[in-house]
């Protein structure tokens, strides 16, 4: 499995490398949604062209649920995120979900946690400083997102996943028997100002390797530290 991680800035600055179909697509779209929608299309492009030596985008389809999918004949499957001004996308020859959320302050966040959080996960939130506990929760919302990712039901499977914390295990009955490997951001850009997380599901059997983007070209990561990893049966 590959996975990379940049920042619309950067991915921005290398949109005029796309072709006019790219532009056109986009063009309707809302500020926001169109610097998304491009910058995605280069590390999109980059990654196809670098992984798979594709130079176009296969056709699109997508599940019952949105779920984005290549067709499966190619055993290529991706997944992507973004959060703040983080970017960033998994590929590989078997399903996968991946998250990025960047921390941010939540109103009554006492009361969203004991809304949205079962019992393991808010007996281990609830022992942690404030500033660990909203960390913490932006983290365990990416194992969260990336298990429903993965499974390509949405929000729809949500009431059925249950992290136990402090055993570093799960249930999730959507999905098969798999690993939520979580990261800090910080790992992979240390001068980070803007705190945020990560996680993906891998097959015990993914070896996971790391790129950024520079320029138009991708850079390996060595090195990346785990944060924690969930087993999920």
């Amino acid at each position: 499995m590959q996975v990379i991680i940049s920042t619309l800035d950067s991915l921005l600055a290398s949109v005029d490398s796309l072709p006019q179909s790219d532009h056109d697509v986009a063009r309707d779209f809302q500020s926001k949604k169109k610097m998304t929608f491009l910058a995605s299309r280069v590390l999109l492009r980059l990654a196809l062209k670098s992984f798979y030596a594709l130079d176009e985008v296969p056709s699109l389809s997508f599940g019952s649920h949105g779920k984005p999918y290549f067709d499966p004949d190619l055993s290529l499957f991706f997944n992507f995120s973004h959060s703040g001004n983080y970017i960033g996308a998994a590929f590989g020859s078997t399903e996968m979900g991946f998250d990025i959320e960047c921390v941010k302050d939540r109103k009554n966040f006492q009361g969203l946690c004991k809304k949205v959080l079962t019992d393991p996960e808010k007996n281990y939130i609830f022992k942690l400083s404030e500033k660990d506990q909203r960390e913490f929760f932006t983290l365990l919302w990416t194992v969260r997102e990336s298990l429903l990712k993965d499974s390509g039901l949405g929000l729809v499977g949500l009431s059925k996943l249950c992290i136990d914390p402090e055993q570093n295990c799960g249930t999730a009955p959507d999905n098969p028997t798999l690993c939520v490997h979580s990261y800090n951001i910080a790992s992979l850009f240390p001068s980070t100002f803007e705190k945020a997380f990560f996680s993906l599901t891998a097959r015990v059997f993914d070896k996971i390797e790391f790129f950024t983007i520079e320029g138009i070209t991708l850079k390996k990561l060595n090195n990346v530290q785990t944060e924690r990893i969930i087993k999920i049966n």
